[in-house]
């Protein structure tokens, strides 16, 4: 099996609920089954806690879109 690279990234958590970073979407954040996501900036108005996650590395370069 392949393993892929991880670091510890920037996630947040709202009403119980964790937002993951999108996989290539910068300052996009995912939480299970959101079909659209949600900017960061709308989850710290709206009150949501930052905290840290050991994610797969996500890649935000132009050519992988």
């Amino acid at each position: 099996m392949n393993e892929h690279e991880k670091e510890h990234q920037k996630c947040y958590e709202l009403n119980g609920v964790l937002h993951l970073p999108h996989y290539q979407h910068e300052g996009v954040f995912v939480s299970p089954s959101d079909k659209v996501g949600a900017i960061e900036s709308d989850l710290i108005k709206a009150g949501a806690v930052e905290t840290t996650h050991y994610l797969w590395v996500r890649d935000y370069n132009e050519d992988a879109k």
